[in-house]
């Protein structure tokens, strides 16, 4: 069963919402983004792949007043919050 803290994350890129799906550090866990990702599809975003690095998404997201804060640290490193 996928752990939804930490299922992707929801930006605007080009007008358009976009999902940014995860990419887990624990290999258990990698299989989950399967299960974002075609729900993200279902609700018409756009599952996107941020590339390289670990990037645990919600999990290591925060908004403050209209603006996006990503973090880096236990879960997250630095390289997948920067392609974050």
């Amino acid at each position: 069963m996928p752990y939804a803290a930490e299922c992707g994350h929801v930006v605007t890129s080009g007008g358009r919402p976009v999902f940014l799906l995860p990419n887990m550090a624990a290999r258990h866990r990698r299989g989950e983004r399967v299960c974002w990702e075609a729900l993200a599809s279902k609700m018409g975003l756009s599952p996107t792949d941020i590339g390289g690095g670990t990037w645990e998404a919600q999990g290591d997201v925060a908004t403050f007043d209209g603006a996006t804060l990503l973090f880096f640290g236990g879960r997250t490193d630095r390289a997948g919050m920067e392609a974050a």
